[in-house]
């Protein structure tokens, strides 16, 4: 999968982009673009580690192979499956242990483990392979 983007700015340790508008290139969910897959803020800007020479101004391709994106999807619904069950695990052990009813606890322990499971899969990110279009660049 590929998304294309301009370089805004370059540190020692860093490259700001901003992603373009559009559909991934080879993304099959037809999402256009909407996904929260690069994980950019409200502007469209990444910030990514430096790997490559680039230059403000420049157009690059942000690469993401199939293998890192089936890792992020295992890991992700993996979570999700993770916290929905052990949630609800607990909620039928407090229910047990304080002699309440159990489907109301298992319930809540069910979301709120799904809550969880949420919150520390957001912090997921793939990182994709940052590739310049072109050696020429629009100057900034």
């Amino acid at each position: 999968m590929q998304r294309h983007a301009q370089v805004l700015s370059v540190s020692a340790q860093s490259v700001t982009v901003r992603l373009q508008d559009g559909p991934c290139t080879g993304c099959a969910t037809g999402c256009g673009g909407r996904c929260d897959l690069f994980r950019s803020n409200h502007q469209k800007q990444l910030t990514l580690a430096t790997g490559v020479a680039v230059v403000p101004g420049q157009q690059v391709v942000l690469i993401v192979s199939d293998e890192q994106l089936r890792r992020a999807a295992l890991k992700g619904y993996g979570h999700a499956l993770l916290g929905m069950l052990s949630g609800a695990a607990v909620g039928a052990m407090l229910a047990r242990c304080l002699g309440f009813a159990s489907d109301p606890m298992v319930l809540i322990g069910l979301v709120l483990g799904v809550a969880a499971s949420l919150w520390f899969t957001r912090l997921l990110a793939v990182n994709p392979v940052l590739t310049p279009l072109a050696a020429d660049y629009a100057d900034s």
